[in-house]
């Protein structure tokens, strides 16, 4: 008769703890990002936020680890969403009879998924931590949104540089750099401009905010370049940040874009 094994093997989470688990760390990063948003991460202390997500200190270092790590799940977790919508709306730009002028296509599916995508309430808070981390004088920081919206930014300007081939690359840069400033602003504090023009603009609409900036920089990327640089052509963009095999394949889909 076999000797009983009487060593004890780890319980497994159920599905009902698996779920109770999932709740707990969505709270917390709910709970991290308003505060994150609200005071800086380093306005934030570890009391603060397990009182104000009702949970123990134990939770927070399992799911997370560390304070840093939260805030970058944090950030990442609505850079993720945002950048696989912008570009699966870019993948859907192209020239046709009764469409929006390509430029247009190109800035909408780019300010579209910040500006109005916040069912959840957590696109302001969002925007308010990316204007902090513009802010902040650390690498580790800088490295946080460089890391998650560089490559799809490029793809971006990219497919910008196809579309505007009178453009300087330098002017392109100067202008997408104005753009993300305008895009920030207008979610981070749109509370602004309605008391300076006193009620008469509401950019909480975001549909119409959205339609206003899409129009204005459009006429902004088209305006003559002020700088004399020779264009960049997409190619030669591209294989500055990728490889040639990825650069090949980027300036095929921008060339069948405009067909």
């Amino acid at each position: 008769m076999p000797a009983k094994n009487h060593s004890r093997e780890p319980a497994r989470p159920t599905s009902g703890n698996n779920r109770r688990g999932a709740r707990t760390r969505k709270r917390i990063l709910d709970v991290a990002e308003q505060l994150f948003a609200k005071h800086g991460i380093d306005g934030v202390s570890m009391r603060t936020l397990v009182a104000h997500s009702k949970v123990n200190l134990a939770s927070v270092h399992y799911y997370f680890g560390s304070k840093k790590a939260l805030f970058e799940e944090v950030f990442a977790r609505r850079a993720q969403v945002i950048t696989d919508k912008r570009l699966k709306m870019l993948d859907e730009c192209h020239e046709a009879p009764g469409r929006p002028p390509l430029v247009n296509q190109i800035l909408e599916a780019f300010l579209r998924p910040v500006l109005e995508d916040d069912r959840e309430g957590g696109g302001a808070a969002y925007a308010r931590i990316r204007t902090r981390l513009a802010a902040e004088g650390s690498a580790w920081a800088r490295d946080i949104p460089s890391r998650l919206f560089d490559d799809s930014s490029h793809r971006f300007i990219d497919a910008l540089a196809a579309s505007l081939p009178h453009i300087s690359e330098e002017d392109l840069y100067l202008r997408f750099n104005i753009l993300l400033g305008a895009m920030f602003f207008t979610i981070a504090n749109p509370a602004r401009i309605e008391f300076l023009s006193r009620g008469l603009v509401d950019v909480s609409n975001r549909a119409h905010a959205t339609e206003y900036l899409v129009d204005f920089f459009a006429q902004a990327f088209a305006a003559p370049s002020r700088t004399v640089v020779q264009p960049a052509t997409p190619v030669r963009r591209a294989i500055k940040f990728t490889t040639p095999m990825v650069a090949k394949r980027s300036a095929s889909k921008y060339t069948a874009m405009r067909r």
